[in-house]
């Protein structure tokens, strides 16, 4: 394909020194073909032979190699993983590594679907992984976070950088520690949490905590010696493929396939293309930067734009005419006010709405979620009697908002506190309130060390026993009175026997 694009190239170039009356078009068609032929060359990861027609200058380009994501913090380049079920992230999880082997992903689809047996004779054959993140990964995952954001807010000494991107953070931290990006932005996120229930002066449960990681690493022990396999040494995110999970595309099934094709190369190759895919899908990713979405207004065209300078030339006109004494309460500032009500609303053309509606079955289903995930324009809002283009962060709270970005959405919270310590220079928004405390569970109490992983904390089991025995005072209260009497006679009796 690359040969062929070349030969075109070649073809271009020629045609345009023969042509003098069209030189334009084909000058514009050469440009084209060489971005083309650029973009495919630096795709496959090597230069082509290409002969005289090119100019050096076409070649030099030509040849160079393929770099990383031009963003000033992108510093690591990302590794495949495995893909999502909707194909739009190739390190969606990361390639599955650990040494509890599982059957392959084509095997158990294509395993028998009536058997002897009603359950799988081991946790391999069921494609089954139990792993635990215990709070020492999370706090070395929320540490490493912290290091990163705050080494990437460090401006060079060019002037350069200061730019962060959550996003970006939260891949090179799951490339890190081999688990999903979706899993780290949740556990940054509670993380984050514990920090501001500590600077509020909540208590946490530290001990209760590590209590439950020893008793369940204790239950996936003695799970994985009763099958005689080994467990996995630390947490595994589960492979693409396993049953309830999702991202599973493979069926059972049978088909004819003809001798005259090699099987194996054909393999081969689809693995090749999968694995440059993927690499170019990583390596063209933009990632979301960390900025204030409260400042940052809408786009708007020229409808919007002219109903704001009407807005304004009837409230100036308006307010040369009011008398002082009758204005209203904002523009007076004499009295105080309660705020008024905010209002949004969105300008629409309704021929460009047409246009839209003819063009959205040619769309693709990729450019159709990219379109959702779009934030609309042209939106306007009113407020306190100022009429104002809406910023991105109203949009996103009225009906027509956005298609939510899953992980965006899951560390909002930890995302907002560090702009507000980076843009509005606010103080405990954001990072470590005071260093977690170390728990040792050996030498905490007794209780700790029981062999039954159900078995309670020292404090549950102490307060069921005082409410038990709060009940049995009730009860012997009550029938104090009625045994009064028979206790006195077998008084004298009971004499001897509490002598012995």
């Amino acid at each position: 394909l690359l040969h062929k694009i070349a030969r075109r190239a070649e073809l271009v170039v020629s045609a345009t020194r023969l042509s003098s009356k069209h030189s334009r078009h084909h000058a514009k068609m050469r440009s084209s073909t060489l971005l083309y032929l650029k973009k495919h060359a630096q795709a496959a990861g090597r230069s082509l032979n290409i002969v005289q027609p090119l100019s050096r200058r076409c070649l030099s380009e030509i040849a160079k190699p393929k770099l990383p994501n031009k963003q000033d913090f992108v510093t690591e380049r990302l590794l495949p993983g495995e893909w999502d079920t909707e194909r739009l992230d190739p390190i969606d999880k990361p390639p599955f590594r650990s040494n509890a082997k599982i059957i392959s992903e084509e095997d158990f689809a294509n395993r028998p679907a009536v058997g002897h047996g009603e359950e799988f004779s081991s946790m391999s054959d069921a494609m089954v992984t139990l792993t635990w993140l215990s709070c020492k990964d999370t706090d070395a995952i929320y540490e490493m976070y912290l290091k990163m954001m705050t080494k990437m807010a460090e401006k060079k000494e060019d002037g350069t950088g200061g730019v962060t991107s959550h996003e970006y953070v939260t891949r090179v931290i799951g490339q890190k520690f081999n688990v999903s990006a979706a899993r780290v932005a949740a556990v940054i996120q509670l993380a984050h949490n514990e920090d501001q229930i500590r600077k509020e002066g909540g208590e946490l449960h530290y001990e209760l905590a590590n209590w439950v990681d020893q008793r369940v690493q204790e239950h996936i022990k003695k799970a994985y010696e009763a099958y005689r396999e080994e467990p996995p040494h630390g947490f595994v995110e589960d492979p693409k493929g396993v049953a309830e999970t999702g991202g599973g595309n493979l069926t059972g099934g049978e088909e004819q396939v003809e001798d005259i094709y090699d099987i194996d190369a054909m393999v081969e190759n689809l693995l090749l293309r999968e694995k440059e895919e993927a690499r170019i899908h990583i390596d063209n990713h933009v990632y979301i930067e960390d900025e204030d979405e409260s400042l940052r207004d809408v786009k708007v065209d020229g409808n919007s734009k002219k109903l704001l300078k009407t807005a304004a030339k009837h409230k100036t006109e308006n307010h040369h005419e009011r008398v002082e004494d009758f204005a209203p309460l904002p523009e007076s500032g004499r009295e105080e006010h309660r705020p008024r009500t905010k209002f949004v609303a969105q300008v629409i053309d309704s021929r460009k709405e047409k246009e839209k509606k003819k063009d959205k079955w040619r769309k693709t289903r990729s450019a159709k979620k990219a379109a959702k995930r779009k934030v609309e324009g042209n939106c306007l809002v009113e407020e306190d009697g100022k009429l104002r283009v809406a910023t991105v962060a109203e949009v996103k709270a009225t009906s027509w908002k956005p298609t939510r970005n899953v992980k965006e959405f899951t560390y909002s919270s930890v995302k907002q506190g560090w702009i507000d310590r980076i843009v509005h220079k606010k103080q405990g928004t954001w990072g470590r309130f005071e260093e977690t405390r170390d728990v040792d569970v050996n030498k905490l109490s007794p209780d700790f060390g029981v062999t039954d992983m159900f078995s309670p904390p020292k404090e549950m089991v102490n307060k069921v026993e005082e409410d038990t025995a709060n009940e049995d005072d009730v009860v012997l209260d009550s029938s104090d009175e009625e045994g009064s009497s028979s206790d006195e006679e077998g008084s004298s009796g009971d004499e001897g026997k509490d002598d012995k």
